[in-house]
Formats: structure tokens, sequence, C-alpha cells
């Protein structure tokens, strides 16, 4: 997911409606990953308090 997200940043872009459309999936893809980490951090905790 990562690796993704690093390639679309990399990505060049030119004009507005294709730099918004970039930055549009960066935050998606941005957030997807941090709900992850999320998850896993909640899966983690509620096996610790078993």
């Amino acid at each position: 997911m990562c690796h993704q997200l690093k390639l679309k940043l990399k990505t060049p872009v030119s004009g507005k409606i294709s730099t918004f459309s970039k930055v549009d999936t960066v935050i998606c893809e941005t957030r997807d990953l941090m709900n992850a980490v999320a998850r896993l951090c909640t899966n983690v905790f509620v096996c610790q308090s078993k």
C-alpha cells in the first residue's frame, strides 16, 4: 500500500483537473492506509486485553 502511494506521488501531472484528481487519489489512499493501521491497532489492543 505504501509503495502504491509513493508511485502516485511521483507520477507527473499537468493541468488543474489532473492535479486535483491526483491529490484526491492520494488523500483516499492515505485514508485507507490510516484505517488499516487503526484496525490493526484495535485488534492488537483487544488481543492484549484478553
